[in-house]
Order: structure tokens, then sequence, then C-alpha cells
């Protein structure tokens, strides 16, 4: 161990809790940071004794199980601020939207909020959780020396709802899935029928509505015969929802898979005829970089941030307008010529995201931040 590279503690509650999105986000970056820039900086995951993880530890990082406290959150109201005081301590990461306890000194704080949708969603908060929510991201803000966000969208909606005096940059995200799709073993679902994917939650904000009520009715105009496969926590968010997914089922025209392996998901996007990701609100917009790379063409809208990862290379459809995402639908269902061109777009437009450059950005941020004389 060279003891003389800075040294970056994280917070990695998050790696014991649940491998979702923020948790998957991080631990890619810190791979990355491991792999190539492992002489450059030392990282030290930091995690409630007792408390295993869901999954290894990134490339090169040190586990530093810390105090045994029954109570997650009493643990880290004391020993995450006791941490930060010691004097060897010079910079500790918060990557889940801030949750930084009280008392942790702001001077050796980076923070990662990695949108405020919570804001921007009617409905999705109540009065009181609102103001609650605000609260505490403001003073997440307030006492980070360093705050990173994942797209330009999301760095102009928290300066939006936030006051900030600080710079908040952008450090994109990047694909996760194993590359490529085709190198996945085959799947035993009984494919007989080109389908379409739809990968994510089951909400609202997510058009998940509208993919399947476009293909109930192209089913029923005789137009198409594809399927809509669908990955992800069945979790119907009202009764016409639910009421939907029955129909959809019954005929034949959707196939609710439910979680499935990273594996299984870059097989499916690579087999389909296209993600459909009719989302209106996305702080990054994951699941189309991810499907690009799988050579999967996408469907999506023209929303929040949504163009900063597909730029061109993608079919865009208007989500108040049911017929575009029909057409664009049938487009790809169709046009074996569009979907390769897609393909090759997908491809390149993918590829300008990668781990490795993420690491970096937020090397140099850190380094200069905080060790800016190693």
């Amino acid at each position: 161990m060279n003891d003389s590279r800075p040294t970056l503690y994280l917070d990695a509650d998050c790696f014991t809790r649940s491998f979702g999105g923020v948790a998957k986000a991080t631990w890619y970056l810190y791979d990355a940071l491991g792999k190539h820039f492992a002489d450059d900086l030392q990282c030290i995951a930091i995690r409630r004794g007792g408390q295993p993880y869901l999954t290894p530890l990134p490339t090169n990082m040190i586990d530093m199980p810390l105090l045994n406290f029954p109570v997650r959150d009493i643990w880290r109201a004391v020993a995450l601020p006791a941490l930060a005081y010691t004097p060897s301590v010079h910079a500790l990461h918060f990557p889940n939207n801030g949750r930084i306890p009280w008392g942790t000194p702001s001077s050796k704080v980076i923070t990662t909020i990695h949108d405020v949708l919570a804001l921007e969603v009617e409905g999705y908060l109540t009065d009181k959780k609102r103001d609650r929510y605000i609260q505490k991201t403001q003073r997440y803000l307030d006492e980070s020396a360093l705050i990173y966000t994942v797209s330009k969208y999301s760095r102009d909606q928290i300066l939006r709802h936030f006051k900030c005096d600080k710079s908040i940059h952008v450090i994109p995200n990047a694909a996760t899935l194993p590359e490529r799709g085709a190198n996945q073993p085959p799947l035993s679902l009984n494919q007989t029928k080109p389908y379409f994917i739809y990968t994510g939650r089951y909400e609202a904000r997510k058009g998940i509505d509208k993919a399947i009520q476009a293909m109930l009715e192209l089913h029923a105009a005789g137009e198409t015969s594809s399927e809509l496969w669908v990955t992800g926590k069945p979790v119907y968010f009202n009764d016409h929802f639910k009421q939907l997914v029955d129909d959809a089922k019954a005929k034949g025209i959707v196939k609710e898979l439910g979680y499935v392996s990273d594996e299984a998901l870059a097989r499916l996007m690579y087999e389909s005829r296209g993600l459909m990701y009719p989302s209106i609100s996305e702080g990054f917009g994951l699941p189309p970089l991810e499907a690009m790379k799988q050579a999967c063409p996408v469907i999506t809208t023209e929303l929040t941030a949504i163009p900063e990862a597909c730029g061109d290379a993608v079919l865009y459809s208007d989500p108040n307008e049911l017929n575009t995402l029909k057409q664009a639908i049938l487009s790809l269902d169709r046009d074996a010529h569009l979907r390769d061109r897609l393909i090759e777009l997908g491809t390149a437009q993918a590829n300008l995201f990668s781990w490795e450059s993420s690491a970096e950005q937020f090397l140099n941020l850190v380094t200069s931040q905080f060790f800016p004389y190693n």
C-alpha cells in the first residue's frame, strides 16, 4: 500500500441496503477509480460493524467496519461525524443524495445529489414531506464542500429549487450492464414473437401506462403482433393501470418478468425490437443508455435529462400524444434498416459515456479540493 496516496472515505451504507440505482452508480464509479487510478487515490468504504455488504466491494477498495450499533440511524448519527473529526480524514463522500449526519464538519464533505425529482413530479410528496425534503436537502448543500450531480438538467433543477453559493459539478453516469447482450447465455422464455422491452419502476412518470395503452391499441387495429416485455417489481399505482396490465396480459400482449439479472436484461435488450421508455421525468436516463450499449434501439421522450444521454441516436415521441408513440413503435417494428441505423448511432452515443471518464473527473475534483499539494 502506498501510504502517500490521498485517502477518500466513502459512506458505503448504500452497499448494505439494496443494490438499486444509487448504490449501483456509486459502485461503478469507485470500481473505475480502483481499476484505473489506484496509484492516485486510496478509497476506504465505511460501514456499520456487523452489517454485511450485498455485493463485493469495488476493485482495490478497503473495507472499514466502524462500531457495531444495533440501530442504523444511531450509528450514522454517532460514528460518521466522529470519523470525520479524525485529523487524518480529509474527505468523506456521502453518495446517497446527502444524508449527512448533523455535526459532520462541512469542510470535509463531498455530496452527490442525483436529482430533485421529488420536487418536480406532481403529487409525489405531500406538502409536509415536501417541506421536510426541502429543509434537509438545503442543509446538505449548505454543509458540503464539494457537490456534484449526474446531469446538467439535475444541476439546473437543484439551482432552481435551492440556494447554493458553491459550484455544482456534473459527472455523468455510464452503462452498468455486462457487454454485450449477444455474449450472454440464451434465455428460456419461449420467445416466439418479436417483442419490445420496458425496464424500470412501475411509476406513472415513467410512462409505462402509455406504453401498454399504445400496444393495446396497435394490437386492436391489427397493426402489430409484437409483444411488450416488462421487467421490474410489479407495483400497480392506480386501478386504471392495473386494469390495463390485466387486459394486456390476458390478450398475450404484455409479459411481466419481474426482476431479472443484469445478464438476463442485457440479453433481453439485445434480442428485442427496442426499448420503450416514454418517461417524462429523469435525473439522468440510464435505461436508454444501457439499451444503446446493448445494440438495442430506443423510443423515449425529449424531456428533462434524457436528451443528454440519448442525443440524436433515438426515436423521440411526445408523451402528450399517444399517436407519436404508436408511430415510433410501428417504425421500429417494421423497418429493419431503421433499427440498424439506430443501433449504429446508439452504440456511438453510448460510447461517449464511460465510468473511467467519470472517475477521472471525480478524482480531479476531489484531489484539487482536498489534496491540492499531493
